[in-house]
């Protein structure tokens, strides 16, 4: 008698994490999908859920999930306060190896400048570029005390704006 090959059953979830880094405070995201995939031969009860209110999923995820199949969760961020925010997506399910979990992140922001980077291309020695415009946009509802500008290399350098 052969036992044959015998496959690994198991519910996953894919990606493991969502990263959605600067996040305007009060301003919703883009969605970010995970994939939850059901590859027993049974079928799984699930329930899906976030525990933190800066994190909201929905999906199109029957609450009996066929063996076999996959659905889609899509993850908003809507940060509620300043600094790191961090949370878990749940799903609870009846399937070898639960619950499922995934790793939610982002940044709650008041302050954005854009562009966040420069380029100005081959420039001889010695010689001025044209200037180029970095615009910071107070998302706040009181008023932003900027106290300095800097860079980080002596190439560089602010001009005032005219006044």
């Amino acid at each position: 008698m052969s036992l044959g090959s015998i496959s690994a059953q198991s519910v996953a979830v894919s990606p493991t994490s969502l990263s959605f880094g600067n996040q305007v405070l009060g301003t919703m995201s883009s969605a970010k999908k995970v994939t939850l995939t059901n590859s027993q031969r049974t079928a799984i009860t699930i329930s899906i859920s976030t525990n933190l209110a800066d994190f909201k999923q929905s999906n199109n995820c029957p609450s009996t999930l066929s063996a076999g199949s996959s659905c889609a969760i899509s993850v908003m961020f809507t940060p509620a306060a300043l600094g790191f925010r961090i949370g878990t997506l749940n799903i609870n399910d009846t399937g070898a190896g639960g619950p499922q979990t995934g790793v939610l992140s982002g940044t709650g922001v008041a302050v954005t400048a854009a562009p966040s980077s420069l380029s100005f291309g081959n420039q001889p020695v010695g010689q001025k570029s044209a200037a180029s415009l970095v615009t910071v946009t107070n998302n706040q509802s009181k008023n932003l005390s900027i106290a300095s500008i800097t860079t980080n290399l002596a190439d560089y350098r602010r001009l005032q704006p005219a006044r």
